[in-house]
């Protein structure tokens, strides 16, 4: 095949590579794999594959495609690339190639796609034409669909896809359709292309690695398993589709797992299945998503499988209204997605995982069965599993410098045997610089095995590594609750001048069991003292420049210690409603930061901060409040951790520390004797007095009656005695001498 300029100058030479084969018979051109150039289809319709055996498959047919080089520089000395690729027909006498023709971009992908005939392919030779799409790296070597008389329910067509035209739309729905012609018979027939839709699934898995030992899902019987979360998303696009689009979509959990399943979806209120099959309709240009959670059940056996989700899904047939073909899914949208989620360790748990395994010896007596498997470093063998029941003798002994377990299985191993056990490997010494554990398990025997059973003799198995951190923030404040107004009435306050430490008010401590950065309530509101700073603890905390600019800082140890004395005058202060209590915590300019670095904090080591303050009491007593809370707070923030493995976003955490400050009331004096005598005395007159008006109003005159006399008569029968005057006088005196000597001393 030559390849002429416009005015017939050689530009390049295509040479067959077998006589007689045809090469040139069919030549085509098409922009297979999208890079703006034409590339060049060459058939060889009579070329016989000489790899299968020369009469085994004569005359199958071949075409070959070669590629414009794209590179200015490289078309200066060649015009094609160096490299073609080929395809061969699959049946003998096919005649594969014999017609060709380019169909356009058939699926609006961005590559053309072509069409190849083979008059006399198919079971009886009536002929067969394959359906080629372009992507990126050229010619897809599969064919995406395969067209033949039986598909259009017809018979006796001889020669089919004898001749071929393509890249027309003979129905108007914009997609290029096929004429394949039948020299034989006779016989014409149209293709007509259906729209062409891409869908796009996105399955999502979280978290990635799964860690058996973290139990986050309450069942409904209460049982606490491990879950994670599915979200699957689906969204479509195409060239003149319709604007919604019906999908029936299922996906299985655990597809990898042959001895039944391991994981099921949750369903509040029904039962749980290890698959969920639904139909959607999908909006054009929207994403339709569905999040589901499942669980790993119980007491599993097999852990260090992974996890495999998968997602099959098709279109759904539906009324299209202005449509008259029935979209298609595209070749190049696969019609299953799945997503691995592999269990995982924990750098520095310290914990036992076990490589469960299931042996079977399907065949004859195996002698000296053994089972090799190699682990990765960090991994120690502890023990074996699940044998002592089985009524054999499995040995396992390690080498720990090729990092091998090696089992002694059986000798013989008897056939039909089923040998389910586990080795047990210690995690301590995982050192976190790999995000994956890889395992190579094989189990061979001195018998001889066919070639096509080894496989399943051996298998590979991968264990997520994790990074994770934890923070938790212990604090207290030295003392709870403070006191203001040491010596002050209610309704007076103290102007003093500060001289000392132990004249600014008691101390107050903050201890946080971290290292962070903490917001220190310095101010108040008012940029007046707060918690006036005398010691910060550790010394590698940051000093903020207010403090650098504080006299007194740091404080001497005897600084430390609360001793109140001072001299003070005083004037009036007034409380006005409202105004009972209030908090102070950090906000724009009341706070200074202390920053403590640490170069690393070990596992459950913990690290103490120590803010000692002295109270401003004069800050306080100005506020004109009964009650105020002083907030400190806390931020955690780990900055970078000693593995290779990935952790971010680093963990973080945040904490306050409370201190009340209430007033001190002030000291009860004692009463003078005077006002003691004068309420004594005032509650006799007050006494003599009442018992004068009651004598004068006849209270003390009223009837007696003679009980005892009426009783001798028989009169009255049993009645109780009652009381004379003279007792209830003294009862009503002593009372009201009572209410007399409260309201007294209540008013003194």
């Amino acid at each position: 095949v030559e390849v002429f300029s416009s005015d017939l100058e050689s530009l390049y030479n295509f040479t067959g590579d077998q006589l007689g084969a045809y090469f040139g018979s069919e030549v085509i051109t098409a922009d297979v794999n999208g890079d703006g150039l034409d590339d060049v289809i060459v058939g060889a319709p009579m070329y016989s594959d000489e790899r299968a055996g020369f009469l085994d498959n004569w005359e199958c047919g071949k075409i070959s495609v070669y590629y414009q080089e794209s590179s200015p520089a490289k078309r200066a000395t060649a015009l094609f690339k160096s490299y073609s690729d080929h395809i061969l027909g699959t049946q003998k006498q096919a005649r594969f190639g014999y017609s060709m023709t380019s169909l356009g971009d058939i699926n609006y992908d961005g590559y053309d796609d072509i069409a190849v005939g083979a008059p006399y392919d198919g079971p009886n030779g009536e002929g067969s034409v394959y359906i080629f799409n372009g992507n990126a790296s050229g010619l897809v070597s599969r064919p995406s669909q395969v067209l033949s008389p039986t598909d259009l329910g017809l018979s006796n067509i001889k020669t089919f896809g004898f001749s071929l035209d393509g890249n027309m739309d003979a129905d108007g729905n914009n997609y290029p359709d096929l004429l394949i012609g039948s020299q034989e018979s006779s016989f014409v027939a149209l293709f007509r292309a259906r729209p062409v839709v891409h869908i796009s699934p996105v399955l999502t898995l979280t978290p990635e690695g799964l860690n058996l030992d973290e139990k986050n899902l309450r069942l409904s019987d209460g049982t606490m398993v491990s879950s994670f979360q599915v979200d699957l998303c689906f969204s479509y696009s195409g060239r003149y589709i319709p604007n919604t689009l019906g999908i029936i979509y299922t996906i299985q959990l655990d597809t990898l797992y042959t001895l039944g399943s391991r994981v099921l979806f949750y369903n509040e209120g029904a039962a749980d299945e290890p698959s969920l099959r639904q139909a959607t309709v999908l909006p054009k240009g929207e994403q339709e998503c569905l999040s589901k959670t499942a669980y790993v059940k119980p007491n599993i056996v097999e852990k260090l499988a992974p996890i495999q989700v998968s997602v099959e899904y098709a279109l759904e047939n539906s009324n299209t209204q202005q449509y008259e073909l029935e979209p298609i899914l595209s070749y190049s949208s696969q019609s299953m997605t799945s997503k691995q989620l592999a269990p995982s360790i924990v750098v520095g748990s310290e914990k036992l995982v076990t490589l469960n395994l299931h042996i079977t010896n399907a065949g004859e007596d195996a002698f000296q069965a053994k089972l090799r498997a190699y682990i990765p470093d960090g991994l120690q063998f502890v023990r074996i599993e699940n044998v002592d029941s089985l009524g054999i003798s499995v040995t396992c002994t390690a080498d720990d410098t090729n990092n091998i377990i090696i089992c002694d299985l059986g000798n013989p191993l008897m056939p039909n045997f089923q040998l389910p056990m586990g080795l047990t490997l210690s995690t301590d010494e995982v050192l976190g610089d790999k995000d994956k554990l890889d395992f190579y398990v094989i189990v061979t025997s001195q018998n001889e095995e066919i070639e096509a059973t080894l496989a399943d003799n051996e298998r590979n198995l991968t264990l997520s590594v994790e990074v994770q951190a934890s923070l938790r923030i212990n604090n207290a404040s030295n003392p709870e609750q403070v006191q203001f107004m040491s010596e002050d009435s209610e309704d007076e306050i103290v102007v003093r001048e500060i001289s000392a430490l132990d004249q600014i008010g008691p101390v107050v401590e903050h201890v946080y069991d971290n290292h962070a950065e903490v917001w220190w309530p310095l101010y108040d509101s008012k940029n007046k003292y707060a918690l006036y700073v005398i010691d910060v603890k550790p010394d590698s905390c940051s000093v903020p420049s207010d403090l650098e600019n504080q006299e007194n800082y740091p404080a001497t140890a005897s600084d430390m210690l609360y001793d109140p004395t001072s001299t003070n005058s005083r004037r009036k202060r007034q409380v006005t409603d409202g105004q009972l209590s209030t908090k102070l915590q950090c906000s724009f300019g009341n706070c200074v930061k202390f920053t403590c670095e640490i170069s690393q904090l070990l596992p459950g080591e913990g690290y103490d901060i120590r803010i000692k303050s002295r109270f401003w009491n004069q800050s306080f007593i100005a506020s004109g409040k009964a009650r105020i809370e002083i907030k400190s707070s806390i931020l955690v923030n780990v900055k970078q951790m000693p593995y290779a493995i990935a952790t971010a976003p680093y963990p973080s955490a945040t904490n306050f520390i409370a201190t009340t400050a209430v007033p001190e009331r002030p000291p009860q004096g004692q009463i003078a004797w005077w006002i003691i005598l004068l309420a004594i005395l005032c509650g006799l007159l007050l006494l003599f007095l009442i018992i004068i008006a009651l004598w004068k109003l006849g209270f003390f005159k009223r009837k007696k009656v003679d009980y005892e006399t009426k009783q001798e008569s028989g009169e009255g029968g049993a009645t109780a005695p009652r009381p004379t005057g003279n007792i209830r006088l003294l009862a009503t005196i002593t009372t009201v001498s009572a209410c007399c000597m409260l309201l007294v001393f209540d008013f003194a």
